[in-house]
């Protein structure tokens, strides 16, 4: 089961602060009295350009990969690489808005972020989310009516939910992997500047 994936539509919302194993320019943990375990971790590091992203995921995958498995969790990365399989377990604490083991999180720090959406980024990913639509739509699967450029920009980049394709294959109880097979996700990668 997939615990936590990389952004592909939802890179302003869950990955829109440096990772002390990538950037090693982090205080001790450890500090005077021990880690502090009732924090959630804070360190991230955030990429400029998408390269550069890439770069510090897979450092920090690896990583957390390394200690989940150290800790008994049969932990990989999916075939798209993008995120972890199987990188918590119901009895051990799980870190707060990721999803991974919380002591791993701990160790390793949180996945970096993604560089930030430009305007055109959005409108692009407006534009690729239009075509994932209709890609659905041509393929039988549900779809609701997107909402228009200027409110899924304004949705997408708050806290509010922003209108997804795949929401409908989600919430019918469609079979979302072929969904996505036949239709992949919008990519910032692919209007990123």
């Amino acid at each position: 089961m997939r615990l936590w994936r990389t952004p592909r539509t939802t890179v302003a919302v869950a990955l829109a602060t440096g990772l002390s194993l990538v950037a090693g320019c982090a205080a001790d943990p450890d500090g005077p009295d021990g880690p502090d375990r009732s924090a959630p971790p804070t360190s991230q590091a955030t990429a400029t350009t998408y390269e550069q992203y890439d770069g510090l995921f897979a450092e920090w995958q690896d990583a957390f990969i390394e200690c989940a498995r150290s800790e008994g969790l049969p932990a990989s990365a999916p075939v798209d690489g993008r995120g972890i399989d199987n990188g918590s377990s119901p009895d051990r604490p799980v870190a707060e808005g990721v999803g991974l083991d919380r002591e791993c999180i701990e160790r390793v720090g949180l996945p970096p972020r993604a560089p930030s959406l430009t305007p055109e980024t959005l409108s692009g990913l407006y534009d690729l989310s239009l075509e994932q639509a209709e890609c659905l739509r041509r393929a039988g699967y549900p779809v609701t009516p997107a909402p228009s450029r200027e409110v899924w920009i304004e949705t997408y980049t708050s806290d509010e939910p922003a209108w997804l394709p795949m929401q409908a294959v989600y919430d019918s109880g469609g079979d979302a992997a072929a969904a996505v097979a036949a239709c992949p996700d919008p990519d910032p990668r692919d209007v990123a500047p």
